[in-house]
């Protein structure tokens, strides 16, 4: 499926000038998927499998799609049984993946207008962002439609990298009321949405020491190996976002959906043992 910028973008010219609902959703990542479980329904009893007994499963962001999948009105069929690995269910904002840096919302640099801008000054439209972003307000729909599709795959994710500073935050399916149920994940399975569909959340113990561990307040670099400073206050740290993490990725969506009546919703944690030291460093 489509990633990053291709995969989820939502910008008002876009959907202005679409000529269905699909395509003006932004979510194309998700409609990637949903074609492939199409796909699945019509030609997996060729390979000796059950069209009626489809399970998807994803990890981190596989996580989020399996979640985007499930509060999918149009996906409904397609899959039987859903296991959120690593993952979560709060979606994107609209609102914010179209504003522009000015407007100071969460997320405000992670935006379909600041790679637009981005783009205005790479073609040298413009020198600055306040520049561009008079320029692109003065723009039509069909103006930026031009820009973005004359514009080659290269020249999009480098804009896309160069306006949101580089960062490697993730791009979050939006409930568009289209591809997504218009309420968001949790409120769309709440509200009955997938409720024959067995659902299974889980995170693992140590969940959050892989991003850790290049975080230079916890851990330097000794001949390339990573040691860590203080072994108490990395144990906490862990702990606590790992335990967090766990809190609003499984624990927070399985007990609502359980306090709403469902019996088909499980919950687990993976543990992995610790394994010994090597070169004096413990990888575990």
């Amino acid at each position: 499926y489509r990633l990053g910028p291709f995969g989820w973008f939502s910008h008002p010219s876009i959907k202005e000038l679409s000529v269905d609902a699909m395509n003006a959703s932004g979510n194309y990542g998700n409609i990637d998927t949903i074609q492939s479980l199409e796909w699945v329904q019509s030609n997996i009893a060729e390979f000796g499998g059950d069209p009626s007994n489809i399970t998807i499963f994803g990890e981190s962001a596989g996580g989020y799609n399996v979640a985007a999948l499930l509060s999918s009105p149009i996906a409904e069929g397609l899959f039987h049984k859903a296991i959120i690995q690593s993952g979560g269910i709060k979606p994107g904002d609209i609102t914010h993946s179209e504003s522009y840096l000015k407007d100071n919302l969460p997320w405000k640099n992670y935006t379909s207008r600041e790679l637009v801008n981005q783009l205005l000054i790479e073609r040298d439209y413009a020198q600055t962002r306040e520049e561009a972003f008079s320029l692109q307000v003065d723009m039509n729909d069909a103006s930026i439609n031009d820009l973005l599709r004359s514009s080659s795959t290269k020249e999009i994710y480098e804009s896309f990298q160069e306006a949101n500073f580089n960062t490697d935050r993730m791009l979050r399916p939006f409930p568009d009321g289209i591809v997504l149920d218009q309420h968001g994940i949790l409120s769309s399975l709440k509200n009955g949405l997938s409720s024959n569909i067995p659902i299974i959340f889980g995170t693992n113990r140590d969940e959050n020491k892989l991003f850790l561990i290049e975080n230079p307040r916890l851990v330097r670099s000794f001949l390339g190996l990573p040691r860590i400073k203080n072994l108490e206050r990395w144990n906490s740290v862990v702990s606590h976002r790992s335990n967090t993490w766990k809190l609003i990725a499984v624990d927070r969506p399985a007990r609502e959906l359980s306090l709403m009546g469902r019996k088909n919703v499980f919950a687990y944690r993976f543990d992995w043992d610790d394994e010994p030291r090597k070169f004096g460093v413990n990888l575990s």
